[in-house]
């Protein structure tokens, strides 16, 4: 720490190993956030045994932060090209409205998230723009940030939220992919996916798509999901967690004496790890298997990954955000109407599908 008159929330934090902004709100008494009861403990214990003092408000005019002309992209991660897409559309369409874009990484955890959210309650960013469904125990939150600062969500719209969403209707897109197979003559699919929880509406609408295709089939119809648990999934490499993540499954699934002749990745870079584990089985795609994917990241296009997937018109949908964006902040926030929009997914078939031979 070094010798200092004055023990800093800083300090607080390098003692406990939390971050300084968790400290900060702590022991500034906030009311409308909450931690877990162990973190409060070890932060006050902390801050008495080192004799903490809260500064005094300064009673002088201070001009306050703010972040005017930004918007916040909030995204799980940068590693996955779908979201790398919709970023970089949102930093082209900013630059002509002349905004500045901060970028925010999550990895989806619901404290990290609302640490930033904090945050930003404090510098008023133009905008605010989520590339997922955020934690559920942080929409009551948003909801009241929205107020003040246009926020915009890319995605499944979570339950309980007033604020903008752009739509994927994830059930679609599940029911595209099963439809396509089962036309193909597949009655045994394999799902595999990232962890899933309740707070993951896409992977488990997708799922759920998937099983809906299967409604109107007079066949017997076998389609399991198989997924991690979050302890594996972040001891992957961050880079590649979710291409780890299909091809450790999959690879798991040709142990065993499995039915499949179909697998689905909850996303491209999942079902390019699927195709991965494939051929280093042996086999061919896909005239031993057929694989499927969502997101239609440019990487799915390339000729040696021929990946059949779901456009989901993420060059469009990162600038109409900004779009919707740049249009609010003309209006009074009091005059402002909540918008959902909605973009139609589409079926992109390539060579990992075809019929099914066996």
């Amino acid at each position: 720490m070094g010798k200092r008159n004055k023990i800093t929330t800083r300090d607080i934090a390098q003692i406990t190993g939390v971050s300084q902004t968790t400290v900060s709100m702590i022991l500034s008494g906030k009311s409308d956030v909450s931690f877990k009861d162990e973190t409060v403990r070890l932060v006050k214990e902390a801050a008495k045994k080192y004799h903490y003092v809260k500064p005094k408000a300064n009673k002088k005019k201070v001009n306050k932060k703010t972040l005017l002309d930004t918007i916040v992209i909030f995204s799980p991660n940068v590693t996955n090209a779908y979201y790398s897409v919709i970023i970089s559309n949102i930093c082209k369409q900013a630059k002509r409205y002349h905004y500045h874009i901060f970028t925010l990484t999550t990895l989806r955890e619901a404290s990290l998230e609302k640490e930033y959210l904090y945050y930003l309650k404090t510098v008023q960013p133009t905008g605010i723009i989520f590339l997922y469904p955020p934690a559920a125990g942080n929409i009551e939150m948003i909801n009241e940030l929205a107020k003040s600062t246009i926020i915009v969500e890319i995605g499944d719209k979570p339950s309980g939220s007033v604020f903008d969403t752009i739509e994927l209707n994830s059930i679609k897109s599940g029911k595209l992919v099963g439809q396509h197979l089962l036309a193909l003559g597949h009655r045994n699919i394999a799902y595999i996916s990232s962890p899933m929880s309740d707070k993951e509406i896409g992977r488990n609408d997708r799922y759920e798509g998937l099983k809906q295709a299967s409604n109107n089939v007079h066949d017997p119809v076998h389609i399991e999901c198989y997924t991690s648990t979050h302890e594996i999934f972040m001891n992957y490499p961050y880079e590649n967690q979710e291409y780890m993540n299909g091809y450790q499954l999959c690879s798991e699934i040709l142990q065993t004496k499995h039915p499949y002749t179909a697998f689905v990745g909850n996303n491209d870079m999942t079902a390019i790890g699927i195709m991965a584990a494939l051929k280093d089985a042996g086999h061919s795609i896909p005239k031993d298997y057929a694989v499927c994917g969502f997101d239609n990241i440019p990487l799915a296009a390339s000729e040696i990954i021929s990946l059949t997937t779901i456009e989901h018109c993420s060059n469009e949908k990162g600038k109409e955000a900004v779009d919707l964006i740049a249009n609010k902040k003309k209006e009074s926030s009091r005059t402002r109407k909540t918008i959902r929009m909605e973009y139609e997914p589409k079926l992109i078939i390539r060579k990992s599908s075809q019929k099914n031979i066996k």
